[in-house]
């Protein structure tokens, strides 16, 4: 401490309450018994919910080869129903020869409108980019638009399609039935 005493003297004591003093309003009062018995004795009670908070984004379970994931809390057996293709699909979205910023806006006007009709399987063509140059652009973008996009919250999986719906050329999209 810098200019004053050490604790234990009544100087210092005394310093205290006189800063404290200079602090105060002339006007202040303190609390008397009687103020205080007037106080509520018990705070408000916040009804319990059993829901937990939804996080805005979901966590991801990434396939090895980065095309598919699965939200968390969707089973494995659930997820190999979509895999296999055993999910009806219920809305399609062609996205064969539109630029990445098209076909991101084609693709969230398909999801937006199967989440309206309460549809919850949709398969988006996107080609497998062979006449692309270089990499396949419309493939390898589809996985971070569904799981970074506005509608990742709503998803619970989505994978490549099965060869008898479109192989790689094709991917599913699994949305989460909307209440």
């Amino acid at each position: 401490m810098s200019g004053g005493k050490r604790s234990g003297d009544g100087e210092e004591t005394e310093r205290k309450g006189e800063r404290f003093a200079d602090l105060v309003d002339e006007d202040t009062v303190p609390l008397t018994d009687r103020d205080l018995r007037q106080a509520p004795t018990h705070a408000p009670t916040i009804p319990a919910t059993n829901r937990q908070p939804q996080p805005a984004t979901p966590r991801f379970e990434v396939e090895p080869e980065g095309r598919g994931a699965r939200a968390e809390g969707v089973s494995r057996s659930d997820f190999a129903k979509l895999r296999r293709g055993a999910l009806r699909v219920e809305r399609e979205v062609d996205l064969h020869g539109l630029n990445a910023a098209d076909a991101k806006t084609a693709l969230e006007a398909c999801l937006e409108q199967a989440l309206d009709e309460g549809e919850r399987c949709v398969r988006a063509i996107h080609g497998r980019g062979l006449h692309s140059p270089g990499d396949p652009v419309l493939r390898d973008a589809l996985p971070g638009w569904l799981m970074g996009g506005r509608f990742a919250a709503k998803l619970l999986g989505f994978v490549p399609a099965p060869q008898r719906q479109g192989g790689s050329g094709a991917t599913l999209v699994w949305l989460r039935r909307q209440r």
